[in-house]
């Protein structure tokens, strides 16, 4: 039981020993003048999932997409729902990971769940909410290294003939640069310097802005398009005001494509691998 600013509050700590060193930390700290009562308030998964520190620290490079987001944050949310912060062990978190296996989730798949969830705990320490994170003594699964997947001239010409003309320069452009399907889709003429022959590229996957130089192919399907009239984006959709959407993209254009040329093991990635397996090839 402690008093702060003539308020009683009361805190569930543990054994006498641990409530005793509580106590007297807690009138350290209002010596000092940095006691914060809410910090030592017992905070659950459940309870900081929902809240503006969860939503303000989203990494794009632990979520592909919001589907991820939300499934990633309900299995916790579940998981944990009734257990404190504080009493989250790498025992628990184990019995986790077991569990995510026997439901016939991949070794790979259970390290991105484990993955976003040692992210939202280290937000957590630095918080304050808990002194250390569990997950510094829990590794990750080790995968298996996939095949890397490459187009071949061939299957890229096959590519080309199964797609619509409208949304060939954008795959061409990807095989030519190695963008990845959300940088190439959401590139405005503004970005384009055909004089220097590059792309400033800003919605990238590790945030942070970067030039992309522009091969003769390149810069010869940039040079062709004429959307820069009609819209402010290299590759308008239906509606000028906005560029053709990714996720639509590739589930009602790319991957049928893909199926019509008889294409298998090919995603939009693939493309990336695609580019620099060339470069590699030409030395």
């Amino acid at each position: 039981r402690v008093y702060h600013q003539g308020k009683e509050e009361w805190y569930k700590v543990g054994a006498k020993s641990a409530a005793r060193d509580f106590y007297h930390r807690v009138k350290t700290e209002q010596a000092e003048e940095r006691f914060q009562p809410e910090k030592y308030h017992a905070k659950t998964i459940k309870k900081i999932f929902p809240s503006k520190w969860f939503e303000g620290n989203r990494k794009v490079v632990l979520f592909k997409s919001d589907v991820h987001y939300q499934c990633y944050s309900h299995f916790w949310s579940q998981c944990f729902s009734n257990i404190p912060l504080q009493q989250i062990s790498p025992r628990i978190i184990e019995e986790a990971r077991v569990r995510l296996l026997e439901e016939g989730k991949t070794k790979s798949t259970v390290n991105r769940y484990t993955a976003f969830l040692r992210h939202q705990l280290n937000l957590a320490v630095r918080e304050g909410i808990i002194p250390k994170n569990p997950f510094d003594s829990v590794k990750s699964f080790k995968e298996p290294q996939g095949r890397l997947r490459y187009l071949t001239e061939g299957e890229i010409e096959r590519l080309l003939e199964a797609l619509p003309a409208r949304y060939r320069p954008p795959v061409l452009l990807a095989v030519n640069t190695g963008l990845r399907r959300e940088e190439c889709l959401h590139i405005r003429w503004e970005d384009v310097d055909l004089t220097n022959k590059v792309i400033t590229v800003h919605k990238t996957k590790s945030g942070k802005s970067r030039s992309i130089p522009l091969n003769p192919a390149a810069s010869r399907i940039l040079s062709d398009l004429n959307s820069w009239m009609t819209s402010s984006w290299v590759f308008p959709s239906e509606s000028p005001a906005s560029h053709i959407d990714p996720h639509n993209f590739y589930k009602r254009v790319f991957a049928p494509a893909c199926e019509m040329a008889s294409l298998e093991d090919v995603t939009f990635h693939t493309l990336r691998h695609t580019f620099a397996s060339h470069l590699a090839m030409q030395g």
